[in-house]
């Protein structure tokens, strides 16, 4: 940029404050009608000098205050830039206790009015106080939606000193191109993938400089529905979960494994930028469980002997859990009494399958419930008005029921010939012995005997 005399506001008035905070510097100064006429002057003699050859350079404007030590400088070196972008600028040759201030100009040395992101180590503002003892100050800049200029050099940064308008510098010019269309291709491209299954997934039209990660989402790309836990990424760079864009960079990739915990019927992979600004979502697909085969076999052969021992061998996978908890393989199971069912999750990788089998045992179909005898210890009467009743049998359960709901019950855990005492008999009738057995095969029998007790009640 070639200095100049005058450098307008957007408002066009003389003498403009600066805005902290709104990207907008001051060129103008309010100058005595004899200086002005002497600074018309030189600027007339600066022009044809550079009509004739004479040093100057349209990337790297001249600064305006010639004993000024500022200095300024972007990275990463370009002559483009994109909306979105972060830039990092390097600022130089301040001096202690001063307000300097970062603004974006256009190629006629006018503020452009556009939204810019400033991020420095005092906070978010363009404007910023040098440090004491500092020999250089960081800011970064992202280029906000309406920031793109429609030719090429037609912006520059500049750093000016608030205390002194000429005191300024300023970066080279560049063009702020639009934001690019972020694209994401998934391959191989399918409706469905199983767990375990890898994807490649290539994007282009990245913003150089940015950061870009994958995720995984259940449904609709929010934080609640997020299962970047259930995917194991690596990319193209050597990297994982992300990237950086380069100033070179046509595509890049993401090779995503799905790991159990990632089903669902509409899930979706997203690439974004860290900021969540420059995104994009692949169509919804669905994600399986994969499954293997699993199977048990059994020795002894089924059935077992009530009480005896098996052992079920899992084969298939390489890991595995029972339904009782147990992660052996095989599982031995001992003392058993009753027939059971048991089943194994079997895993391999991100792959699994099930399996079930059924222990059942040899039972003797002779071994049946028997009620022996039932009597009465007295005769019911005055001198008795409660008398017990001594039934015996060979089972595992006994009841005598009898007139007006009498009912006494005792119950063993091990079948074997019992005797019960049903305590306060009071009426005379009819009672009934009932003696009940289940064996380990879960087969039932049950067997009855009458008694007639004797005698009157008592009134």
């Amino acid at each position: 940029m070639k200095p100049s005399c005058f450098h307008k506001s957007p408002q066009g008035m003389k003498n403009p404050s600066l805005k902290i905070g709104e990207g907008m510097g001051v060129r103008f100064m309010h100058m005595k009608p004899i200086f002005l006429l002497v600074c018309l002057l030189m600027e007339l003699a600066l022009n044809l000098s550079l009509a004739h050859g004479l040093p100057g350079s349209a990337t790297t404007p001249t600064p305006r205050h010639l004993a000024s030590t500022l200095g300024i400088t972007v990275a990463p070196v370009s002559v483009t830039y994109t909306v979105g972008q972060t830039v990092l600028l390097t600022m130089t040759g301040g001096s202690d206790g001063i307000n300097y201030s970062v603004n974006l100009f256009d190629d006629t040395d006018s503020p452009v009015s556009a939204t810019l992101r400033y991020v420095s180590a005092q906070g978010t503002n363009n404007a910023f106080l040098w440090p004491t003892g500092a020999s250089s100050y960081t800011m970064a800049v992202t280029f906000g939606s309406d920031a793109a200029s429609p030719a090429a050099n037609d912006r520059y940064l500049s750093i000016t000193n608030l205390s002194d308008q000429g005191d300024y510098a300023n970066t080279g010019s560049f063009q702020i191109l639009p934001k690019p269309t972020l694209t994401l291709v998934i391959s191989p491209t399918l409706t469905t993938y199983n767990t375990g299954q890898s994807v490649t997934a290539t994007v282009t039209g990245g913003i150089v400089g940015e950061i870009y990660t994958v995720k995984l989402y259940k449904n609709t790309p929010d934080d609640a529905n997020d299962l970047l836990n259930f995917i194991r990424p690596t990319n193209s760079q050597g990297g994982t979960a992300a990237i950086v864009w380069g100033p070179t960079t046509s595509s890049e990739q993401f090779y995503v494994q799905f790991v159990a915990g990632s089903e669902g019927p509409t899930q979706l992979l997203e690439i974004t930028n860290l900021d969540f600004l420059h995104t994009v979502d692949s169509p919804t697909f669905s994600i399986t469980a994969c499954s293997i085969p699993v199977n048990i076999t059994a020795a002894p052969s089924q059935p077992i002997t009530p009480g005896g021992s098996v052992t079920l061998t899992a084969s298939g996978a390489t890991s595995y859990t029972w339904s009782n908890g147990s992660t052996q393989n095989p599982l031995v199971l001992t003392n058993v009494t009753s027939a059971i069912t048991l089943s194994v999750r079997g895993v391999t990788g991100e792959c699994s399958g099930t399996a079930s089998a059924a222990v059942t045992l040899d039972c003797d179909p002779t071994i049946v419930a028997d009620a022996v005898s039932i009597k009465q210890t007295a005769l019911l009467g005055p001198a008795n008005c409660s008398v017990e009743l001594t039934g015996t049998g060979f089972g595992t359960g006994y009841t005598i029921r009898g007139p007006n709901g009498y009912v006494f019950s005792a119950v063993y855990r091990k079948v074997g010939y019992y005797s019960i005492n049903a305590l306060n008999v009071k009426l005379p009738g009819t009672y009934t012995l009932t003696v009940s057995y289940t064996n380990a095969c879960g087969q039932s029998s049950f067997d009855t005997m009458t008694y007639v007790v004797g005698g009157e009640a008592c009134p």
